[in-house]
């Protein structure tokens, strides 16, 4: 799987659970900077 894939991925399963990417990133214990880099495919 391509990093854009995992990305859009992650992003459709976050919004599924209701979550911002402040409230994953809380509850994996990283900083939403990473989840947004993950989210685009960075």
């Amino acid at each position: 799987m391509e990093r854009k894939e995992f990305g859009l991925l992650v992003a459709m399963l976050r919004e599924d659970m209701d979550r911002t990417q402040f409230q994953l990133a809380e509850s994996a214990g990283i900083d939403v900077a990473v989840i947004s880099q993950i989210e685009r495919g960075v």
